[in-house]
């Protein structure tokens, strides 16, 4: 889900993270969903919040 207008949006994301040790022999995958506020005071988008809102494997 997206929403977008000239001065503010929110975008969500999904960062995938490869995580390996020692102990086990196949590497875990995970993927984050976060959820990102931008505004637009200018001529230019800043960050302006982050949330994560979980994992997908949850």
């Amino acid at each position: 889900m997206t929403r977008a207008g000239e001065s503010a949006a929110t975008v969500w994301l999904v960062i995938q993270s490869t995580q390996q040790s020692n102990t086990s022999p196949q590497a875990q995958v995970v993927r984050y969903r976060i959820e990102v506020e931008l505004e637009k005071p200018e001529d230019r988008w800043l960050l302006s919040g982050i949330k994560g809102t979980g994992t997908e494997n949850e």
